[in-house]
């Protein structure tokens, strides 16, 4: 039997990469994974009307930077930078940055073309249908302004009391091709909920954006980068990879004998003389 699983999840080490990136010991692993959901909870409440698309979480030793990828950067931002800075403190505040002695920093990127984010699209959606217009009228929405950024395919999906009726239901509703079965096909996926007075309706967003192949020259990038890897040792009182000195191979010149020529056979000529004797008949 086939299982359900999220597409950016199922497509993790192809064509897509984690949110967080960082390495921790034994010890500081769940304490990390702790602090960066609590600050994607907090981003997500607050910033929630800002059509964020991704927040990228980096740690290296003290520091720790966060990414946040929004299609309207210049009002997270604020006046002056008052915005960026008010983030800041509390992301301090939440993961007690000064006891902890972490210097934080806040990046703010502009997401180009925002409507090729399934997660700016799905946060659309919820802000109409928490506008009370209907469902039909918000996916087919959704779609054209999809279709007008050039995507391959794409797929909506809503549930729950949809324009009030007393039974839940589910409707989709989908443009194209969304092959969630290829792993190198792109497929963008979000989902989110909408509050209304009737209940909450879920709504999920699949985008298709086209096929991703490997260049030739990333490919020999990573064998290259295979096979340094392997040619090192790892130190374990450093706790870092040394390089093998390479052996040099001492080279020998090559002898040149000077030979003489070999003669060349001379082919002789032999002259056949032919004797001619009378014969005397008596």
């Amino acid at each position: 039997m086939g299982h359900k699983t999220t597409p950016n999840l199922f497509r993790l080490g192809t064509t897509k990469t984690w949110n967080s990136r960082w390495f921790a010991d034994t010890n500081q692993y769940k304490d990390f994974i702790y602090d960066d959901a609590r600050v994607r909870q907090f981003l997500k409440k607050k910033l929630n009307k800002h059509f964020v698309d991704k927040v990228e979480i980096e740690r290296d030793g003290k520091k720790m930077t966060v990414i946040i990828n929004t299609a309207k950067p210049g009002v997270v931002i604020g006046k002056n930078g008052n915005g960026a800075d008010e983030l800041k403190n509390e992301i301090i505040k939440i993961i007690n940055a000064k006891n902890k002695k972490i210097n934080v920093d806040v990046v703010i990127k502009e997401q180009k073309n925002a409507d090729l984010s399934a997660s700016i699209l799905a946060e659309q959606a919820r802000l109409d249908i928490e506008k009370r217009i209907p469902f039909r009228k918000v996916m087919k929405k959704i779609i054209d302004k999809a279709k007008q950024a050039g995507v391959k395919g794409i797929k909506i999906s809503m549930a729950g009391r949809l324009n009030g009726v007393e039974i839940a239901r589910r409707e989709t509703l989908g443009w194209g091709s969304v092959p969630l079965h290829t792993i190198r096909a792109d497929v963008d996926y979000a989902n989110d909920r909408a509050e209304t007075i009737y209940g909450s309706i879920g709504i999920k967003v699949w985008v298709y954006k086209g096929l991703v192949f490997e260049s030739e020259q990333k490919k020999e990038d990573k064998e290259e980068n295979v096979r340094k890897i392997k040619e090192q040792k790892f130190d374990s009182s450093k706790g870092v990879f040394n390089k093998q000195k390479e052996e040099k191979v001492p080279v020998r010149k090559a002898h040149v004998v000077n030979r003489r020529p070999e003669p060349v056979a001379k082919t002789i000529k032999k002259k056949v003389v032919r004797s001619t004797k009378k014969v005397n008949n008596k």
